[in-house]
C-alpha cells in the first residue's frame, strides 16, 4: 500500500481546500457583506389580525339572539 501513501495527502489537501474555501465565504456573508442582512430582515413574518366570529344562535321561538359578526372586543 506504499502506492496510496501519496495520494492520501492529495485528498487531505482536496478536503481542506473545500473547507477553507466554504469557510471564507461564509465569514464574508455573515460579517462583511451587508445585503445579505437587508434581505433577512425584509423577509420576517409578518402578523396579520383577524378577527374571530360570532355563532348565530336561536331561542325557542326563533328567534336570533346572537348573529354571524366579528367579535369587537
Amino acid at each position: 500500500m506504499q502506492y496510496l501513501e501519496g495520494r492520501k495527502y492529495v485528498v487531505q489537501a482536496i478536503f481542506l481546500a473545500v473547507a477553507l474555501v466554504f469557510a471564507t465565504r461564509l465569514f464574508y456573508i455573515q460579517v462583511l457583506d451587508g445585503s445579505y442582512k437587508l434581505a433577512a430582515d425584509r423577509n420576517t413574518l409578518q402578523r396579520i389580525v383577524q378577527t374571530p366570529y360570532r355563532a348565530s344562535s336561536t331561542t325557542e321561538r326563533a328567534r336570533f339572539w346572537c348573529r354571524i359578526r366579528p367579535c369587537t372586543t
